[in-house]
């Protein structure tokens, strides 16, 4: 990436001396050290030759190469998954699904449309979640007690039976009230593969949609 400043920035000198103290943006007039004045303003240039302007390095097209180079590689490292049961990650959609049936049936009910056969299955990417449970630590508990308290209270007075029958009183109060409570992460060491006959359901189901709206007109 280079800069093509808008206008030459304006050097500013004390009154009678030849070097200049500071730079002034040529557009705006801002105040800068040389070194950062000719950014100011300016156009980017991608390395490609194309100009605009954003706060990425690259232009949107190199930036969206480099982003499906990026996905492509975790894509071609990751464990193909014929079969799971449980959440998903859809990368396109920014969004997590209990399962990838609920995730299906939001693509099928939705406004996106393949006509491109051949890289639809590399423009929906879903990725198996890691599960964290709810979860409460006695070791946690009895450190943050012990915080704020005189120098004589030490965590390691707390007998290891004690921490045990803590955390087995702890377990029971987590399986009755917070069993459900859980956060899904995306484990791009895992990836779905979409079996065929999901694409054949969604494309009869759209066909027949053609079909009613072009017998409406």
């Amino acid at each position: 990436m280079q800069y093509k400043p808008k206008k030459p920035p304006k050097p500013l000198f004390f009154e009678n001396q030849t070097e200049p103290v500071a730079w002034a943006c040529g557009t705006c007039g801002r105040v800068l050290p040389k070194d950062t004045v000719r950014t100011c303003c300016a156009t980017k240039v991608c390395d490609c030759g194309v100009e605009y302007e954003s706060h990425y390095t690259l232009c949107f097209e190199c930036h969206c190469k480099k982003e499906a180079a990026k996905l492509q590689a975790k894509i071609d490292k990751a464990e193909k998954l014929e079969t799971y049961d449980g959440p998903v990650y859809c990368e396109n959609l920014d969004t997590y699904y209990p399962d990838f049936g609920t995730a299906w049936d939001d693509i099928r009910d939705g406004d996106i449309v393949w006509d491109d056969k051949a890289t639809r299955d590399q423009e929906l990417t879903f990725w198996a979640c890691t599960i964290k449970k709810f979860n409460l630590d006695s070791g946690d508990i009895i450190i943050r007690a012990c915080e704020g308290l005189s120098e004589e209270c030490d965590v390691n007075d707390i007998s290891d039976a004690g921490n045990a029958e803590l955390q087995e009183i702890l377990d029971g109060w987590v399986e009755t009230y917070a069993s459900h409570i859980e956060t899904w992460y995306q484990d791009e060491s895992r990836m779905l593969v979409i079996h065929p006959d999901y694409w054949k359901d969604y494309d009869e189901e759209w066909a027949k949609i053609r079909e009613e709206d072009d017998a409406k007109q």
